[in-house]
């Protein structure tokens, strides 16, 4: 990984983490109820409805390219993973509890992120005039 991109990884992970979970991090932590970050997407209608995002956003960005200037895109973001901790009942199924104790091994329900990455390109960049590009 060249250098430009080490640095602009770590102001993206800056960003990508602000707000995702604050000290004291513990899932009873009154801030950690309701996390806001940067550029969360929905799922559609959820905008709509109140109950979340928009499921679109977009991005202008200003390129000065070389003569055999390539663009790449990386798009970074976490994806919400439920993590659900279950006790058996009396009828020989499981049901969702806030925290399992098994001996000293504790296990607590709690919504988590897995950071993903897509990667996209390169690709040529016609001519080498300063042009705007956007992505929606």
């Amino acid at each position: 990984m060249n250098m430009s991109l080490s640095l602009a990884r770590a102001v993206a992970d800056a960003v990508l983490y602000e707000g995702y979970l604050l000290y004291p991090y513990r899932a009873s932590s009154q801030k950690n109820q309701a996390r806001w970050q940067f550029g969360i997407l929905g799922p559609p209608g959820a905008a709509e409805a109140g109950a979340g995002e928009e499921p679109h956003m977009f991005a202008d960005c200003l390129l000065a390219p070389g003569p055999q200037a390539e663009l790449e895109v990386h798009l970074r973001f976490l994806q919400l993973q439920s993590r659900v901790a279950e006790e058996a009942d009396d009828g020989g199924g499981f049901r969702p509890v806030d925290e399992l104790a098994v001996g000293a091994a504790r296990w607590l329900s709690w919504d988590e992120a897995v950071e993903q990455e897509v990667s996209l390109g390169p690709f040529p960049w016609p001519g080498s005039r300063r042009q705007d590009w956007s992505c929606r």
